[in-house]
């Protein structure tokens, strides 16, 4: 009978020992989730508010970004940017962005003073779809572009519930506007405008929006190199930049 008993009581503890076991292992998960939700929480406050990300996916996802080669020519209209690109691209082997204005005006819509906030609306979803589809690019238009000519479109038109479309894309626009380029390639005013059926003749057009655009690249902090005189020696001052002979 003593052995019985003493038997059952060995069982008794042995379930009680497992039982706080399970107890304590849950406990452990638990604590390991709420520590893994707060470094979750951590990382989406870190990237609120168009804060820059130095780690968590979206950082890592930009680190990826920094190690290529994407590369913008900016400047005004008539500065030779479309030449340049065309040149550049082959020569560092790298995919000509597709010249969204063009699509654009095939699809019937005005630019530059004609343009309204549902065409820079448009012209931004092309020029934001095209980045994310290449990883490596030269571009002759990019977001910075796209923000000055807004810029001036809605700075210039009387206020309609249609800027509100832009005014959502500006926001996207610069959220890593500064970190979306490897390389910024600035072309100033060198020579006069060459009208191509596009391009307004219009020099003081011209000279606003170039210093448009010097002043976006410094009110958010973008590296520049400026290039000048003939493409030859534009495409050797970037190449010497970038470290090639």
């Amino acid at each position: 009978m003593s052995c019985h008993v003493h038997h059952d009581r060995d069982i008794g503890a042995v379930d009680v020992r497992i039982q706080e076991s399970h107890r304590r292992a849950q406990f452990h998960e638990g604590e390991c989730q709420v520590q893994a939700d707060c470094r979750f929480a951590d990382a989406a406050l870190a990237t609120s508010d168009g804060d820059d990300v130095t780690s968590g996916a979206l950082g890592h996802a930009r680190s990826i970004a920094d190690m290529s080669l994407r590369i913008a020519i900016v400047g005004s209209f008539s500065t030779g940017k479309t030449t340049l690109a065309e040149k550049l691209a082959p020569t560092l082997g790298l995919p000509l962005l597709p010249e969204v204005a063009r699509e654009v005006v095939e699809l019937g819509f005005k630019l530059d003073k004609d343009a309204t906030a549902e065409t820079e609306t448009l012209i931004f979803l092309k020029q934001y779809n095209n980045e994310l589809a290449y990883g490596e690019f030269v571009g002759d238009r990019s977001l910075i572009d796209v923000l000055v000519y807004a810029g001036w479109v809605l700075d210039n038109r009387p206020p309609t519930k249609e800027m509100a479309l832009w005014a959502e894309c500006k926001k996207i626009a610069e959220r890593n506007l500064r970190g979306n380029y490897s390389h910024v390639f600035y072309l100033p005013i060198e020579f006069p405008i060459v009208l191509d059926g596009l391009r307004p003749d219009d020099p003081s057009f011209q000279k606003d929006i170039d210093e448009r655009m010097v002043s976006l690249c410094k009110s958010h902090d973008i590296d520049y190199v400026t290039l000048t005189g003939s493409v030859e020696e534009r495409i050797k001052q970037v190449k010497s930049k970038m470290g090639r002979s």
